[in-house]
């Protein structure tokens, strides 16, 4: 012996380590099985899909899991003893289920095609291309001869493109037969009037387009096989022709309207559509609420829209409006780390419409199902419940009663400090003011202020039943068609020399106007707020001494004369943004004291901590006049809701400016005159087929629309007009200003017409 192993010592260990390594195996296999209790379970599903798929003669082999349990669902064609003549009402659909899913699959199979990218990877050679590239081609190329079809198979396509020139002449002469295939269109379609139907359509739309269009066609030829089957006749399929296209487009723009639409800051929807989006705003907002360990806002209205409209914001912890909604929770959860076991709060606050009852029970039932903490304030105006979900993060505290008190207490307190000095001074200040409440939720909100604020103001509430919300009153009806509102109280006329204001049917939006003594209108929207807020905030700020940065942030939909008023007369920058309060608010945050204000008559004053820093500075002993009006400013602080435009709290703004300067509204209405223009509300099929830029100040589809719009405005002297999509109604707004109210009028009205002949 030499001291090394033998061979068969060696096959007797690698025996027993074979052996020993099986019996772990199957060992360890049954252990997990006594533990795993689906495993009975699991071998009673495997039982019983093979039992039926034996019954039905489909050999298995092998089914996985998630085979076996849709195995288990089939269903024996014997078994069911109905048949469609037993379904009533239903007859479109059954004709759509079988022209969908029964003919296809009944039809066999005549051809296989093999599509391969030819145009990409079988381009023309060329020297610049990769080696390994190059060595591919080749050895395709050497199998090319051999490729093998199946004997059942009468054709065989071996590629196709869109590119036959780009493609390998060594390919092209390996192809036996080549045919051009051309669209199956009859000469009835033309491609550029069925693009002109698609503005706003996406790929997958055009794709779901032609699919609809084919089925309609398909759907043709099956009947016409119905009418002839009895003479043994074969139906020719007919080329796509015009009426399919248009037909498909009619039922997917019907389709379309009862998707849900206008997911970035707030949804307007008809109330019976709603529930399924509410619900999902319980969940997205709980989910807000883990992410950040906050409380978040949801507020149900459809703000200055009709009372058949109903719609969802949400409201971020800060009083913000978020715009980053997900479109599913998952990828929420995941791309966010959202502990979805957190606690979770929501605040809800809803108008006065009749649908917000039953939205808000579907709004909580979402809350519910994350475990979320549901607080119902009642009914408040969109901008309270911006100010309370700010608040109660600030404050820690929940409590509705508590914080919806404050909101009343902050805003009356700080109206009353800054204004009951100047009771005794006012000549040309009148303390009564009318407000057309728009049959909002404004109404009832703003009682408490009638109530508390006397004789300091005289309020006069109008229009605030919960009837007729915003149906010929309210802001948005007075600024678009420039006229006084209906007073639905009997007793109560709109007459010369009152001081009146309209809000919106939620509150946010607040524009005045008045008559003067000829019985004229006059308008008095957010560029003139604007205006009246940065003037005094301007005279504020010198005053007290504060070198602080000041800005106005409008839209291209404000007048011009208001934007040339700010820049050269107060000499303050005015930064132009797209439309949209989020657009302004985050530009207004950029300076100390941000003013931002739409047209419409939505708006806020924000004030940056550093402003706050400078009011409370006492570097070197101040003047009364210095110290006065710092104290002015630091209370108007508080009497803005800087969560959020709010008409009440601009209202007491602008009445406290008006007390201060001893103004009455034609006086404040000579700060500068407007320049004549119009705005209108074209209604049409398809607000997305409008896209804009530059601000809103360029059209860029549908193609030819912005040159007649350029157009139009050289017919006018001092013109300018744009237009812009609505971002929750099927309607585009129109903008003009020219040198008098007449070509104003004029110019409008014939951009909406251009609208209707592009848009539709």
């Amino acid at each position: 012996m030499d001291g090394r192993p033998s061979w068969n010592m060696f096959a007797v260990q690698l025996t027993r380590l074979i052996i020993g390594s099986v019996i772990s195996y199957f060992t360890a296999k049954l252990i997990v099985r006594q533990f795993d209790q689906t495993t009975a379970k699991k071998e009673q599903t495997k039982k019983k899909a093979e039992r039926i798929c034996n019954l039905l003669g489909i050999q298995v082999q092998d089914l996985d899991e998630y085979e076996m349990r849709i195995a288990t669902q089939l269903v024996n064609p014997k078994d069911c003893s109905i048949s469609w003549s037993d379904v009533g009402g239903y007859s479109n659909l059954i004709s759509e289920l079988r022209e969908n899913i029964i003919f296809p699959l009944r039809t066999s199979i005549k051809s296989k095609h093999f599509s391969a990218p030819k145009d990409s990877f079988l381009r023309r050679r060329q020297s610049r291309d990769h080696e390994m590239t190059a060595m591919m081609k080749a050895l395709f190329l050497s199998h090319w001869d051999g490729f093998f079809s199946e004997s059942e198979l009468r054709v065989v396509i071996i590629g196709a493109t869109n590119r036959p020139k780009d493609v390998d002449s060594a390919i092209l002469r390996r192809m036996p037969l080549r045919f051009c295939i051309r669209h199956p269109l009859s000469q009835d379609v033309n491609l550029l009037e069925i693009a002109n139907h698609c503005c706003g359509f996406s790929c997958s739309d055009l794709v779901e387009l032609c699919r609809v269009a084919g089925v309609i066609r398909v759907r043709e030829s099956i009947k016409q096989e119905q009418e002839i089957k009895q003479e043994n006749e074969q139906v020719e399929i007919r080329p796509f022709e015009r009426s399919d296209f248009l037909k498909a487009i009619e039922r997917m723009n019907k389709d379309n309207e009862d998707m849900l639409l206008n997911r970035l800051d707030e949804i307007e929807l008809i109330a019976n559509t709603l529930k399924c989006v509410m619900y999902r705003m319980g969940l997205l907002a709980c989910l807000r609420s883990q992410q950040t360990g906050m409380v978040v806002g949801v507020m149900i209205t459809a703000s200055h829209n009709p009372a058949k409209d109903n719609g969802v914001k949400i409201i971020d912890p800060m009083g913000d409006i978020d715009d980053q909604l997900i479109s599913t929770l998952e990828m929420i959860v995941s791309k966010n780390n959202i502990c979805i076991s957190a606690e979770a709060s929501v605040f809800c606050a809803h108008d006065n419409r009749e649908s917000s009852t039953v939205l808000y029970n579907v709004l909580k039932s979402g809350v519910d199902v994350m475990n979320g903490k549901f607080i119902l304030f009642g009914m408040l105006t969109t901008p309270q419940l911006h100010f309370i979900v700010r608040h109660g993060n600030c404050l820690k505290n929940y409590d509705p009663v508590f914080l919806e008190n404050f909101y009343y207490e902050e805003v009356t307190k700080a109206f009353k400090n800054v204004n009951t000095s100047m009771q005794q001074s006012r000549k040309a200040y009148n303390p009564t003011v009318f407000i057309d409440c728009g049959n909002g939720v404004g109404g009832k909100a703003m009682r408490f202020f009638v109530e508390n604020l006397k004789p300091l103001l005289n309020i006069i509430l109008v229009n605030q039943s919960n009837h007729h919300i915003n149906d010929k009153c309210g802001a948005d009806f007075v600024k678009i068609e420039q006229q006084i509102p209906t007073v639905y109280d009997a007793n109560l006329r709109i007459t010369p020399g009152q001081r009146w204001a309209s809000f919106d049917g939620d509150a946010d939006r607040i524009i005045y106007f008045y008559l003067d003594s000829k019985r004229m209108f006059h308008l008095l929207d957010g560029d003139k707020i604007a205006v009246l807020m940065v003037s005094f905030v301007l005279d504020l700020m010198q005053k007290g001494d504060l070198r602080t940065s000041i800005g106005v942030v409008q839209t291209a939909f404000a007048n011009g004369s208001s934007t040339r008023y700010i820049e050269d007369v107060l000499k303050i920058p005015v930064v132009i943004t797209d439309t949209g309060v989020k657009h302004l608010h985050k530009e207004a945050k950029k300076f100390d004291i941000g003013i931002y204000f739409e047209a419409n008559g939505h708006g806020t004053v924000l004030f940056s901590e550093n402003i706050m820093d400078e009011l409370h500075k006492h570097l070197q002993p101040l003047s009364a006049e210095c110290a006065e009006a710092r104290r002015t400013l630091s209370n108007l602080v508080h009497l803005i809701n800087q969560a959020n435009g709010d008409a009440m709290t601009n209202l007491l703004l602008a009445e406290t400016i008006l007390q201060h300067r001893d103004w009455n509204i034609e006086k404040w209405d000579e700060l500068f005159v407007d320049y004549p223009c119009r705005q209108l509300k074209i209604k049409v099929s398809n607000r997305f087929a409008v896209k804009t830029a530059d601000c809103d100040r360029i059209c860029l589809a549908p193609s030819g629309l912005w040159e007649r719009i350029t157009e139009l405005g050289k017919k006018y002297s001092y013109s300018r007009a744009f237009i812009r999509p609505s971002g929750t109604e099927d309607v585009v707004r129109v903008y003009a200003e020219a040198g008098t109210q007449e070509d104003a009028d004029d110019l409008a009205a014939l951009i909406g017409k251009a609208v209707q002949e592009f848009v539709g």
